[in-house]
C-alpha cells in the first residue's frame, strides 16, 4: 500500500484497510486542463452485500469560505470523476460494467467550518467524518479485537506492522491502559 501524501491521509488509508477495503491512492481520475490531472486521495473498495462498494475519500481539504468548499468539492466529486474511478476499479478487477454499485463519497475533515461542513450535508456532496472519528474507530476496533484475524490461534493478536499510524495509536493506548492499571493498582493498595 503506498503512503498517503499526508499524515491523515494515510491513517484514513490505513483505516479502511482494516475495515476490509482494498486501497489504493491517488489514481488518475480525469485532467485538471493546465497537464495536471485529478487524483482523489483515497479509493476503497470491497464487497458488501453482494455489490461493489466504491468509497472515494478526501482527506483536510482547508478552506475558509463556502464557494471555495463548493467549487473544490463539486471538481473532486463530479460526475467525470466518478465515472472515471468506477472504470478504472472495474478494470482492475476485471468485472462487467453491469456490477453491481454503491458509489460513496466521505470527506474526512480535520478543520472546516461549521458553515461549509452543514452545506456540505445539505448539497449531498458527501459524508462527512473528523479525523478524531477515525481515531476513536481505530481504537475501538483495537478494544473489542474488531481488527483480529479470524485466522489467528494468538489470543491478543496485535495490528499488521505494515499499517504503522494505526500500529503506533495501538502501542499508544495499550501504554496509557498499562499506566491506569498501575495507578488503579496502585491507589487499592493506598486504599487498605
Amino acid at each position: 500500500m503506498p503512503f498517503g501524501s499526508t499524515w491523515s491521509e494515510e491513517l484514513v488509508a490505513e483505516w479502511l484497510d482494516l475495515e476490509g477495503y482494498f486501497v489504493k491512492m491517488q489514481i488518475p481520475a480525469g485532467s485538471a486542463g493546465s497537464g495536471g490531472r485529478y487524483a482523489p486521495d483515497i479509493v476503497g473498495v470491497r464487497f458488501e452485500n453482494d455489490e461493489l462498494e466504491i468509497l472515494h475519500v478526501e482527506v483536510g481539504m482547508s478552506f475558509d469560505k463556502w464557494e471555495k468548499a463548493e467549487k473544490r468539492l463539486k471538481k473532486k466529486f463530479s460526475r467525470e470523476i466518478e465515472e472515471s474511478i468506477t472504470n478504472y476499479v472495474l478494470e482492475k478487477l476485471g468485472l462487467s460494467k453491469n456490477t453491481k454499485i454503491n458509489y460513496r463519497r466521505l470527506v474526512v475533515s480535520l478543520h472546516h467550518p461549521k458553515e461549509a461542513l452543514k452545506k456540505i450535508e445539505e448539497e449531498n456532496l458527501a459524508e462527512i467524518m473528523f479525523i478524531q472519528d477515525v481515531i476513536d474507530e481505530i481504537l475501538t476496533g483495537i478494544e473489542t479485537g474488531k481488527y483480529r484475524s479470524y485466522e489467528s490461534k494468538i489470543k491478543n493478536p496485535t495490528l499488521p506492522n505494515h499499517l504503522w499510524l494505526a500500529k503506533m495509536l495501538e502501542n499508544i493506548h495499550e501504554s496509557y491502559e498499562l499506566k491506569r492499571k498501575e495507578k488503579s493498582k496502585h491507589n487499592k493498595k493506598l486504599e487498605t
